[in-house]
């Protein structure tokens, strides 16, 4: 913000623009657990799912694989893939390969089932 000569105060868009830390970045696309209600927001592209340590968001789960999907972006969509795992992954209880993500989608991985949340404008 700045004053002019009047000391009368004037905005300044680019304040709020730098003031975005990069947490509230990461939240404008995350996965919401529907039971716990836990976010994981997808920061690190690919995002990877599975059973793996390596993995950006690791479930512990017989059911899933060690790489079980991932979730990246190109430009302003998120698409979904299943690498090949052996019990599926499903959107909206429909089994999936490679899904373009749509805010309310119901991801189902194993016993566990997110909702994929996107929230703002284009990155």
């Amino acid at each position: 913000m700045k004053k002019d000569d009047s000391d009368n105060t004037i905005y300044d868009g680019r304040v709020e623009r730098l003031a975005k830390s990069g947490e509230e970045l990461q939240k404008i696309a995350f996965l919401r657990h529907i039971l716990t209600k836990k976010e994981y927001p997808i920061s690190r592209l690919p995002f990877v799912i599975g059973r793996s340590q390596d993995c950006s968001m690791t479930i512990d789960d017989e059911k899933i694989s060690r790489i079980h999907c991932t979730i990246n972006r190109k430009t302003n969509t998120y698409i979904l893939e299943d690498m090949g795992s052996t019990n599926g992954t499903l959107v909206n209880d429909h089994p999936i390969l490679k899904w373009i993500l749509k805010n309310g989608d119901l991801i189902s991985i194993g016993d566990e089932t997110f909702l994929f949340v996107k929230k703002g404008k284009k990155i």
